[in-house]
């Protein structure tokens, strides 16, 4: 199983299976980008299993709901002196009520503090050499729209002019344990690496512009938020 079969399985897999695939095992065994996803995603199915559980409406409250909006109809059908009020009162504690014993939203788990975490991570991806790709910079516009509808967030290319480099293609893949877009660039013969994941993996609530540039481990790297994502550009 190479990594585009291993993603594959991935996103069509049955979450209720305990068993997985030996092939999905060896993989993951040799790759640790595939294991983060495996990961990543398995932790995500666990926290919609949890916002999703229904809580028991305690004993009456039904009945007492029900009798609520019964005496609010048959008011309403009669002239009546008592503000109005009352009744929007009664309505709200109603709406109250019920949204108490709905599923639970979801909520996101952030995952990077700052943006200095962000480039030793993006460093580390760039370092590990993984240039493979699964689209090419000619089909880079439909390859957006497919990242867009998999990662669940708009994925915009930012300009690469003033960065001088070219765009070579690129593939989704983890930034530690954040699904991410990754596109493979090239400056004057150096490979380079961009990595753009959604805002809401920073905990900071960083303004568009927020700049950070620093060298690691001899790369060269700048992170920035912009349009609601984080690009992390590696040389």
């Amino acid at each position: 199983m190479n990594c585009k079969q291993f993603q594959d399985w991935l996103s069509t897999r049955d979450i209720h299976s305990l068993v997985l695939p030996p092939e999905a095992v060896a993989h993951m065994i040799e790759c640790e980008e595939c294991k983060s996803l495996f990961n990543w995603d398995t932790r995500l199915e666990d926290q919609l299993k949890k916002a999703m559980r229904m809580e028991p409406m305690p004993r009456g409250l039904s009945d007492r709901i029900s009798t609520s909006l019964d005496h609010q109809a048959a008011s309403a059908t009669r002239p009546s002196r008592t503000p109005r009020i009352l009744g929007t009162a009664v309505a709200c504690l109603v709406i109250i009520l019920a949204a108490a014993y709905l599923p639970l939203p979801f909520h996101k788990v952030d995952t990077f503090k700052d943006l200095n975490q962000i480039s030793l991570q993006a460093v580390k991806g760039h370092l590990a050499g993984n240039r493979r790709m699964n689209f090419t910079a000619q089909e880079v516009d439909q390859a957006l729209e497919i990242l867009t509808k998999t990662l669940g967030f708009q994925v915009l290319l930012p300009s690469l002019d003033p960065f001088d480099c070219t765009l070579l293609g690129g593939r989704i893949c983890a930034l530690g344990d954040c699904k991410a877009a990754y596109f493979v660039l090239e400056k004057h013969g150096r490979s380079g690496s961009l990595f753009i994941m959604d805002s809401q993996f920073l905990s900071k609530d960083l303004a568009d512009g927020s700049r950070f540039n620093t060298r690691i481990k001899g790369c060269e790297t700048c992170v920035w938020k912009n349009n609601g994502q984080i690009y992390a550009m590696v040389f």
